[in-house]
């Protein structure tokens, strides 16, 4: 399954670099660090996923019945996958660069306060009143 690149690196990207190393990872370990800041942990197991989605083989460590934690076994291949990724992300972002610098500045018209700001030409317009007048006027209640 091949992923549109971005020009940052994904959530379960960021668990995939920390799990790199090769041994069990926990939801506490995970919570601790400060890189994981932002990310949503209690997808923990989606991102895990995604990993085996792109060809990661994710070991699950247990405590009982309970998920202890996750363990990536081939942390080569893997490797790999983060390096490919981040060279995407290098050229992704210089694209985004080049682009703004291409595209033209829009250049804004000044800002109205005042009704001189505008400099219109008056219109004058002559009106001639009859007389007017009021024949009953009603209360209503």
């Amino acid at each position: 399954m091949r992923f549109a690149k971005q020009a940052k690196t994904l959530q379960w990207e960021k668990i995939l670099k920390v799990m790199l190393n090769g041994e069990p990872v926990t939801k506490e370990s995970l919570e601790a660090m400060p890189e994981m800041k932002g990310v949503p942990l209690y997808r923990l197991s989606t991102f895990v996923w995604r990993i085996k989605v792109i060809g990661g083989v994710v070991k699950v460590v247990k405590d009982g019945r309970k998920v202890g934690g996750y363990a990536l076994m081939n942390t080569a291949e893997m490797q790999k996958y983060i390096d490919r990724r981040e060279k995407d992300i290098v050229a992704a972002s210089s694209k985004k660069v080049a682009k703004a610098a291409k595209t033209p500045k829009v250049v804004k018209a000044p800002k109205v306060k005042k009704l001189k700001d505008l400099q219109a030409d008056p219109v004058v317009e002559e009106v001639t009143v009859e007389e007017m007048q009021i024949t009953e006027v009603q209360e209503t209640v």
